[in-house]
């Protein structure tokens, strides 16, 4: 090779060269390493010959080696009658290679290619599976499926045969006709397996000990390189075909197949030869009878047969390929003979029929002569399906459900669109016609909705997609199903991977791994290219491949008390969990890359609870992973629970703006149940659902020495209609911030939102705080906007340097929540409150300190979490009244509580006692103090009537509380507009003229009967036992379905209450 221009290789410098060319086939020992050479074209050292420079070849890659040769090949034909179309079976064993499927060398673009060829075309004869013959050849371009020639395939030691994705072939008139078969990638033969498949053929006699008679190749699908090959010779001595009337010469004319559809301990054939005497079935003639399919049937190494005549019946039976699926009868010596006309019934039994099942398939036979009665051997060949006389001429079993799993699937949430991949291995062959389609049925568990089905774009290794026709997929929304029909002309082989998909929505429940309802099925239904349609037994798809429907984590958050890199911090987490998590099952948290819960050498951590937390818990950490095993259970049902952690942060931010995001997941010992993936130190969701927040603060390379915030009203903004004061005060020993502007950023809990017009409603100077004046503006980048989704954060810039040991304050405007964040009532941010100087990424510039600002008396002045239960809900009746909740405030002597009651309700009186209290259970629940005095009264202005507690000398400081007393319902119903507004209200006041107002109030609505409907009914009858929405045994899921008649229209965006009786879950 020349190359065209000067300077285009220079010294020392790595060039490559690409030579493609052929192998030799004979030269496999080169006494010579091929070297490379390369000329300057030039004689610069004068001595008459242009300047070379050479290297050998090194390694031994420049060798020539025969791919690795089959293990063993071998032809096994069926029937040993010459020039008789039928089936035969091709049995190999593959050897090493790395390019065989999952092995380090394999192509996983092209895949690999199979060919057999022969060059004995005259004396083997391939045929499609219809009996044509390869007439004209095809090219790999058409796309052919191979159930066109194959008829059976089977592997024995790899998982499954694959699945061939086409076939082509040459034409049979050639010298050396070809066959071919393409794999996929990933989805070939392997290493050291036994293969067999099985097709038509016809051979003539003089094969016999033709040793090369077919020819087999594994190629790379590049169609260069071979991975293997071998020869093979058939295994049996092939005779002439029997000629009707010619002496010793039985002719089979009929094999009629009787009463095996399905197969059920035995097989039962009546056989009938030629008209000819000469041609009749008489004394010491063999009949062998081939049970198809060959691969699946294995029918031992014992038989027993009879005949309807009582003549006896010698039975063994032999092997085609790998397995014993022939049946031998030899004649008794006084048997008399079978005609044309014969009624005689062979029963066969003792025979191992295949448990897989089988669609329907013909059967077929085989008559000869005794050796010992004409040393000219002779054979007559017929199948079922050839000779057939009328009726069903066939053999079927049972199909067997096959093998499958959920392969995989995209989400795992409760109402998340969900794509889920299924693999699906069948039982037996199913050959999809134009006429009689192969069909797979699945039906998800219920709850879920199925939306579309068909076949990826791409499957799992070792499988393939499912071979769907187009427009082939139907899914019903009633029965859950959706059906997927195979191609016209496709099959789907006994063993093969096949993989489909559906799109379903998960359902609006959480559903465990384990729950005895969460179970798929895939049923199949086809044929075998005989007959009408036949169901394969369902198919579970088994409780491993099982996914569970996840609940949510809601309002997750994880806070750390300190923002500084390196440092070992304490996590406050919490969270509201859906579903109850037993005793034994698990809280798992994963932190972002860099965090580790393991503190040192060892795995065992250690939580503090908050709330709702059980004192038994086992933690054990490895690297950023946390595994809490409980002790007891967690409570679900939308339950409040906060928990401590320790963690220690990366050692750097690595100038990134923020870690990603903590996991939380809950679980039985048995299967996942909950879980939240983006866990960041607020929880609050915009508009769109989505977290605001979607990782977590970071680290800083600094903290502060001093950081606090307080709030001067901690009323709630919804009470006073004003904001509130927060000031900001900070310090640190070991800083100076000498440069300018640097963003500082105020992080407060979800809830709070910052109140600022302009820079006037900054207040920065120090007086009456001791403090310097912070040099500080509103960023312009960032302006507050109490309307904004991240309204709780304010963004400053510096004005000025800041220096070390120098005390700074600033006061902004802020709206006070109607809860405490971090507590049941306000779970959607925890009460941490941070200031951080430089936010890193591309606007925040340089991060240099951040800390956690404490907060003096975090409570919001507010009752939370009021629930108001009654006994009854009858008319008029008269029954308990609880109403739990918690307060902020301290009620001391001569404060008041009140619980208003809504109009229409009346004091009730217990046991003749009118304004009496009962008693509140509970371990949580604390009682009001007994010296506080109980008065019914009725308030002036609107005329409400409340139950009023008295404060005594006992106070009643901040915390959960219940009351009870006793309310007679209303006897008549409120109208339709009213019942909206009716609420149970509870009011703390700090003096006893009601004028000072300890804690913001609190409502709960009042379930108020309305009037009677005058038809409601729980429908039972009239509804289609087919559609399968009612199933009421014990421990099911059911649809339950009501009627009901209105009184009087209802405006719109109202609710329905239903309750079920004690036991049911809604």
């Amino acid at each position: 090779l020349e190359l065209a221009r000067d300077g285009v290789a220079f010294w020392n410098r790595t060039y490559t060269l690409s030579v493609t060319g052929t192998n030799s086939a004979s030269n496999t020992s080169l006494a010579t390493r091929p070297e490379i050479r390369i000329s300057s074209g030039r004689d610069e050292d004068e001595n008459g010959h242009v300047d070379v420079w050479s290297a050998d070849f090194g390694g031994s890659l420049y060798t020539v080696q025969h791919p690795p040769k089959l293990l063993a090949a071998e032809l096994h034909p069926s029937t040993v009658a010459a020039a008789a179309k039928a089936r035969v079976v091709l049995g190999f064993t593959t050897s090493i290679s790395t390019r065989l499927t999952g092995e380090t060398g394999e192509n996983l673009v092209r895949g690999m290619v199979l060919r057999l060829y022969t060059s004995h075309a005259t004396l083997l004869r391939l045929h499609r599976a219809d009996g044509t013959d390869f007439d004209t050849g095809t090219t790999e371009g058409e796309w052919l499926d191979c159930s066109l020639w194959l008829l059976e395939l089977w592997a024995v030691d790899a998982v499954s045969f694959p699945h061939p994705s086409s076939c082509w072939w040459d034409s049979w008139a050639q010298s050396q006709p070809s066959v071919y078969l393409r794999f996929d990638a990933g989805n070939g033969l392997r290493a050291r397996s036994k293969y067999e498949f099985v097709f038509l053929a016809t051979l003539k006699e003089a094969a016999n000990g033709v040793e090369g008679l077919i020819g087999l190749e594994i190629m790379d699908g590049d169609g260069i390189s071979y991975i293997g090959y071998g020869q093979a010779g058939i295994t049996k001595t092939l005779v002439p075909m029997s000629i009707e009337g010619q002496v010793n010469q039985v002719v089979l004319r009929s094999l009629e197949v009787l009463g095996a559809e399905p197969i059920e301990n035995n097989v039962q054939i009546r056989l009938k030869s030629g008209a000819h005497s000469n041609s009749e079935i008489v004394a010491n003639n063999i009949v062998r009878l081939f049970l198809f399919p060959l691969t699946l049937w294995n029918v031992g190494s014992s038989c027993t047969a009879t005949r309807s005549d009582g003549a006896l019946v010698d039975c063994t039976t032999e092997r085609t390929g790998r397995n014993a699926n022939v049946v031998t009868m030899t004649l008794d010596p006084n048997s008399p003979p079978i005609g044309d006309n014969s009624s005689t019934i062979f029963t066969i039994s003792g025979l191992r029929i295949p448990s897989e099942g089988f669609f329907r398939e013909p059967l077929a036979a085989e008559v000869w002569t005794h050796p010992r009665e004409t040393p000219d051997y002779f054979a007559s060949f017929l199948g079922s399906a050839d000779g057939r006389l009328g009726g069903n001429n066939f053999a079927s079993k049972a199909v067997a459900g096959g093998a499958g799993a959920v392969a995989r699937h995209s989400a795992r949430h409760t109402q998340e669109s969900n794509e889920v991949h299924i693999e699906f291995s069948p039982a037996a062959t199913c050959r999809s016609t134009a006429a009689m389609s192969c069909r797979l049925t699945v039906t998800p568990p219920d709850g879920f909705t199925v939306v579309s089905a068909g076949a990826p774009d791409a499957a799992s290794m070792g499988c393939v997609p499912a071979p769907v026709a187009a427009g082939g997929a139907t899914c019903k929304l009633r029965t859950r199903t959706c059906s997927l029909v195979m191609a016209a002309g496709a099959a789907l082989w006994a063993g093969a991977c096949y993989e489909l998909s559906l799109l379903v929505d998960n359902p609006t429940r959480p559903l465990a791994k384990n729950d005895p309802d969460n179970t798929w099925t895939l049923q199949q239904s086809g044929a075998n290219g005989w007959g009408l349609r036949e169901w394969a037994q369902t198919s579970y798809l088994g409780e491993q491949s099982s996914f569970a429907v996840l609940g949510r984590l809601t309002s997750a958050v994880v806070q750390p008390d300190s923002l500084i890199c390196g440092t070992t911090v304490q996590l406050r987490i919490h969270f509201v969990a859906a579903q109850r998590v037993p005793a034994g099952g698990m809280v798992q948290i994963t932190a972002p890359e860099g965090f580790s819960f393991q503190i040192g050498s060892s795995s065992d951590c250690y939580t503090d609870g908050q709330v709702n937390w059980p004192s038994a818990v086992t933690c054990t950490a490895e690297g950023s992973i946390a595994n809490l095993t409980l002790g007891a259970a967690l409570d679900g049902d939308d339950s409040f629970h906060s928990f401590e952690l320790k963690a220690t942060y990366p050692s750097s931010n690595s100038g990134q703006p923020a870690q990603g995001p903590f996991q939380i997941v809950t679980s039985s010992p048995l299967s996942l149940l909950d879980a939240v993936e983006n866990v960041s130190w607020s929880a609050q969701a915009g508009a769109s659902g989505s977290p605001v927040f979607s990782e977590g603060l970071g680290c800083w390379p600094n903290g502060l020495w001093l950081a606090e915030v307080e709030i001067d009203d901690m009323f709630p903004y919804s009470l006073t209609e004003r904001a509130a004061n927060a000031t900001i005060v900070f310090q640190w020993s070991d800083l100076d911030i000498d440069v300018s502007p640097v963003e500082v950023v105020v992080y407060a809990p979800a809830g709070y939102i910052w109140d600022l017009g302009s820079n006037a409603d900054l207040n920065v100077t120090g007086t009456g705080h001791g403090a310097a004046d912070a040099p500080l503006m509103l960023s312009p980048m960032r302006t507050p906007d109490v309307d904004l989704e991240d309204a709780n954060v304010l963004h400053l810039l510096t004005t000025g340097a800041l220096y070390r040991q120098t005390l700074y304050t600033f006061t902004a405007s802020v709206r006070v929540p109607d809860a405490t964040p971090g507590s049941q009532a306000n779970p959607a941010s925890g009460s941490f409150w941070y200031l951080a100087f430089g936010s890193g990424g591309s606007s925040g510039g340089e991060r240099r300190a951040a800390a956690r600002l404490t907060q003096k008396e975090p409570q919001v002045r507010a009752v939370s979490g009021l629930v108001v239960h009654r006994s009854t809900a009858t008319p008029g009746a008269v029954g308990a009244l609880i109403a739990t909740f918690t307060t902020a405030t301290t009620l001391h002597e001569g404060g008041r509580l009140l619980l208003e009651i809504p109009a229409g309700f009346a004091f009730g009186a217990h046991l003749g006692q009118a304004c009496s209290r009962g008693s509140v259970g509970g371990e949580d629940t604390a009682e009001i103090p007994a010296d506080a005095t109980l008065d019914c009264i009725q308030l002036p202005g609107d005329g409400s009537l409340a139950f009023e507690w008295s404060i005594g000398a006992t106070s009643v400081p901040p915390g959960h509380y219940g009351v009870s007393v006793f309310v007679q319902n209303p006897v008549t119903s409120p109208g339709v507009a009213d019942s909206y507004s009716m609420a149970f209200w509870l009011r703390t006041y700090s003096d006893s003229s009601r004028t000072t107002i300890a804690d913001a109030a609190a409502s709960a609505p009042a379930d108020v009967s309305m009037k009677t409907l005058p038809q409601a009914d729980l429908v039972t009858e009239y509804i289609d036992s087919g559609s399968g929405i009612s199933d009421w045994r014990p421990g099911r899921t059911t649809w339950v379905v009501f009627a009901f008649e209105l009184r009087e229209d209802i405006p719109p965006a109202f609710e329905i209450l239903v309750r079920a009786p004690m036991g049911f879950q809604v």
